[in-house]
């Protein structure tokens, strides 16, 4: 009996205020119902136009792999970590210990904090058998349980 002036009341009440809830006509906000990105242009990382991989570190910290470097991003500021020697980076992994490790063309490394606290790439190029030859390019590296894998097409 009372039930039903109340639901109607309820009803109505809602009606009117949901056209109140959007912004006046012509101001809608046009990103509204968007996914939310911010796009880099290269000038403004200091890189090339090309990024080809990329990984997250534990604190969320955002690594890239570019041309002879790995660009690393905390959400203020761009810093760029050189590859002595890497054209292509093309993959980046983090392992369960938190160590970036690197692929790329005929180079494989991991990054590490110098002396200074500033992020270094070490290369373990030197560690690899000379009668492999030329590696060529490593498409990508896995950061596994059993440890860290780096794929590739075949040295020669």
């Amino acid at each position: 009996m009372c039930r039903r002036p109340v639901f109607l009341l309820t009803l109505v009440l809602a009606a009117a205020g949901a056209g109140t809830a959007l912004p006046a006509a012509g101001l809608q906000d046009k990103e509204c119902g968007l996914p939310l990105f911010r796009n880099f242009p290269p000038p403004t990382y200091r890189g090339a136009n090309q990024v080809w991989g990329g990984a997250v570190a534990p604190d969320g910290t955002l690594f890239f792999g570019s041309n002879g470097q790995v660009l690393e991003y905390d959400g203020l500021a761009w810093r760029s970590i050189e590859v002595p020697g890497g054209s292509f980076i093309r993959g980046l992994a983090f392992d369960r210990d938190g160590v970036l490790w690197v692929a790329g063309v005929n180079e494989l490394g991991r990054i590490e904090r110098g002396p200074d606290g500033r992020r270094r790439f070490v290369s373990l190029r030197a560690l690899v058998p000379k009668e492999t030859g030329d590696l060529g390019t490593i498409w990508q590296v896995h950061a596994t349980a059993q440890g860290v894998w780096f794929q590739a097409n075949g040295a020669t």
